[in-house]
C-alpha cells in the first residue's frame, strides 16, 4: 500500500486495535475477546510492515534485507488464525474450541518456521519494498516460500469464512450478524488476493508476462479485504450503540410490516379512529411504522374486546397461548358480525409483571405475525369489510 490511502488504512486499523485494547481492560474477558484483539493487532502490524517507509526502516534497523516481508506474512497468518479462533470459541464447546485453535496455531507455527528457512536460503539481498515478489519470483527457494504460505493462509481463511457464515446464520443479534457477514466478505477478498499472487507466480515461471490488470485486481482485493474485516469487527459494538440499521434488519422489518397489512387493514377499516397517522409511501423509517402498526392492531383488538362482557381489555392484545388460526377466525367473525365477541379464554392473562420492553415488544410482534399470516390465509372477507391487496 502506498500514498495517502495507505495511511488512512493504517490509522483505521490501529484505531480499531486501540479500541479493542481498551475492551480488554474490562472485567470478565472471554477467550473470543482476546482473539478479536489478536486478529486486529496482527493485521495492523502486517499493514505497517508492508508500508514502504516502515518496510525499509525495519530492514535497516535489523540489518536483514526484506525481513519486513517475512514479518508481514507471518502477521497475516497470525491474524487469520486469530480470526478463526473468534468463531471457534463462539460456535464450539470450550474444550473443542481450544483443541481446534491449538491445531491451527501449530499449523501457523510450522508454516512460519518453514518460511523462515526458505527465506534464509533464498538470495534476497536487495531491499525491495512493495516489489519483493516481482523481483524475486524466479529466485531459488522463493517458490517453496510462497507455496507453504499460500496453502496455510488459504486453508485458514476458507475455514474462517465457513465458520463466519455458519455463526451469522445462527445468531439473532442483528448488528452481530451483519458484522460477521462483512468479515466473511473480507475473508473472501483475502482469499482472492492470495490466489492472485499464486496466478502471478505460475505465469512468471511459465515465462508469461502477467497482465497489468492482475496487479490492479490484487490491490483492490487487498484494500477491500482489510476494510471489510475492520469494519465488520467493529460494527457489532458501534452499530448497536449508534442504533444504525443493517440492510438485512431493515428488509426483515419491511417484510414483517407487509405481512401485518391484511390484519391491520381489516381492523382499521372497521375502526378508522385507531389509525394514529397514515404511513407514507414509500416507507423509509420502517421500524417506526412497524411499531406504529403493532400498536394500532392492538388498539383494534381492544375495540373488539370491549364488547366481551367482563373481559380485561388489556389482555386482548397480549400474546395468547391459543392457536393463532383460532384467533384469526375469531377476529374475522367479530369483524363480519358486529354482535359477535372474541371467544373466552383465547387471550393470555397478564397475571405476572410486565417483561422488559424489548422482550415484550418482540413477543407481541411475533404473536401478531402468526395471527396476521393466519388471517391472510382465511377465505375472502364479506363485502362489508373487504381486505385489500398488499401495497406494491
Amino acid at each position: 500500500m502506498t500514498g495517502p490511502g495507505a495511511y488512512v488504512v493504517l490509522a483505521l486499523l490501529w484505531g480499531v486495535a486501540a479500541y479493542r485494547t481498551r475492551v480488554l481492560l474490562r472485567p470478565g474477558r472471554r477467550p473470543e475477546t482476546w482473539a478479536i484483539w489478536g486478529a486486529v493487532v496482527a493485521l495492523a502490524a502486517a499493514a505497517t510492515f508492508f508500508q514502504p517507509d516502515n518496510y525499509h526502516l525495519l530492514d535497516t534497523w535489523l540489518g536483514v534485507p526484506n525481513f519486513a516481508e517475512l514479518a508481514g506474512h507471518a502477521m497475516i497468518l497470525v491474524s487469520a488464525w486469530q480470526a478463526q479462533a473468534i468463531l471457534a470459541f463462539l460456535i464450539y464447546p470450550p474444550p473443542t474450541a481450544r483443541r481446534k485453535v491449538v491445531l491451527r496455531g501449530a499449523l501457523v507455527l510450522v508454516t512460519v518456521a518453514l518460511m523462515a528457512v526458505f527465506f534464509t536460503l533464498a538470495p534476497v539481498d536487495l531491499d525491495v519494498p512493495q516489489r519483493f515478489t516481482s523481483v524475486y519470483a524466479t529466485a531459488p527457494w522463493i517458490v517453496p516460500y510462497w507455496t507453504v504460505f499460500l496453502i496455510a493462509v488459504d486453508v485458514i481463511l476458507i475455514d474462517m469464512v465457513r465458520l463466519v457464515w455458519r455463526y451469522a446464520r445462527r445468531t439473532n443479534r442483528e448488528h452481530l450478524r451483519f458484522g460477521l457477514q462483512l468479515v466473511a466478505v473480507g475473508g473472501i477478498f483475502g482469499v482472492l488476493y492470495w490466489v492472485q499472487w499464486l496466478i502471478y507466480l505460475v505465469l512468471r515461471h511459465a515465462e508469461i508476462q502477467p497482465p497489468a490488470a492482475l496487479h490492479a485486481v490484487g490491490t483492490v482485493c487487498e484494500l477491500s479485504g482489510i476494510v471489510f474485516t475492520v469494519v465488520g469487527s467493529g460494527y457489532p459494538a458501534i452499530g448497536r450503540r449508534l442504533r444504525i440499521r443493517t440492510p438485512g434488519g431493515w428488509w426483515a422489518d419491511f417484510q414483517r410490516y407487509r405481512q401485518l397489512y391484511p390484519l391491520w387493514h381489516a381492523l382499521t377499516s372497521a375502526t378508522p379512529e385507531i389509525v394514529l397517522s397514515q404511513p407514507p409511501r414509500p416507507v423509509i423509517d420502517v421500524r417506526f411504522w412497524l411499531n406504529r402498526r403493532v400498536i394500532e392492531i392492538e388498539d383494534g383488538l381492544l375495540q373488539l374486546g370491549r364488547r366481551q362482557a367482563g373481559a380485561d381489555p388489556l389482555s386482548i392484545g397480549a400474546p395468547p397461548a391459543a392457536d393463532p388460526v383460532a384467533w384469526a377466525r375469531a377476529i374475522r367473525v367479530a369483524l363480519d358480525d358486529r354482535t359477535a365477541v372474541l371467544p373466552t379464554g383465547l387471550p393470555a392473562e397478564r397475571s405476572s409483571p410486565a417483561p422488559e420492553a424489548d422482550d415484550d415488544h418482540a413477543a407481541r410482534l411475533a404473536w401478531q405475525l402468526r395471527v396476521g399470516r393466519a388471517f391472510a390465509r382465511l377465505p375472502p372477507a364479506t363485502a362489508a369489510h373487504p381486505v385489500g391487496p398488499l401495497p406494491g
